[in-house]
């Protein structure tokens, strides 16, 4: 089980500025290769008042684990169905990777998603995340992360119309199962939010 919190501040005029998201996420691994979360999504953005935005049911598969190959290769799909107002609903997938060596570990996801369904647009959607860690004496893991979304590939119009961020990370282990992740990542290109700052707090059992 997952909670997530996010917040990012932007250009006034933009729908990111002063923009607050909220996830919760149930998580269940059925066997060693496959995993399915229920993702309860909302949002709220400047000027307007806290609403239910999506839910997404999720599935992860595993191919590769590190304890015999050395790293990490899984795959995931989805189906996301969003609230009335704020259609169109999605579907995804994507490839995700976890490289440990020594202390250090890198993770990485490539994901794509398309509309479907009401005011849907055609086109694929196309993101990019990464994340270097170097774990310490405490059972913290301290380094940087990258988002990189393209948006459609169909309508690509230059880096700046993008959005891309880039900031540091902390992550640990907690008492009672617990473990966290929070993180500051600024806005690299014009289109991305100035400040994004994020808190996951998640229970294993």
């Amino acid at each position: 089980m997952e909670m997530r919190l996010g917040y990012s501040e932007a250009d006034e005029r933009s729908s990111q500025d002063e923009r607050f998201r909220q996830r919760l996420q149930l998580d269940h691994g059925f066997n060693d290769h496959y995993a399915a979360r229920i993702v309860w999504q909302g949002d709220k953005r400047k000027g307007d008042h806290f609403e239910h935005d999506s839910v997404t049911l999720d599935n992860r598969f595993q191919f590769l684990k590190s304890a015999k190959r050395g790293w990490d290769f899984g795959a995931r799909a989805n189906y996301q169905l969003k609230d009335g107002d704020k259609k169109a609903d999605k579907i995804g997938g994507g490839l995700y990777e976890r490289i440990p060596f020594d202390n250090y570990e890198l993770r990485m996801n490539q994901l794509l998603s398309h509309e479907v369904g009401e005011a849907s647009v055609s086109g694929l959607n196309a993101e990019a995340r990464f994340q270097l860690t170097r774990k310490t004496n405490h059972n913290l893991r301290f380094g940087l992360e990258s988002f990189h979304d393209f948006g459609n590939l169909k309508t690509l119009s230059g880096y700046d119309n993008q959005s891309h961020t880039f900031g540091p990370v902390i992550k640990g282990s907690l008492p009672y199962n617990l473990s966290f992740e929070t993180g500051y990542r600024t806005g690299l290109s014009d289109a991305a939010p100035d400040h994004n700052f994020k808190f996951f707090m998640s229970r294993s059992f």
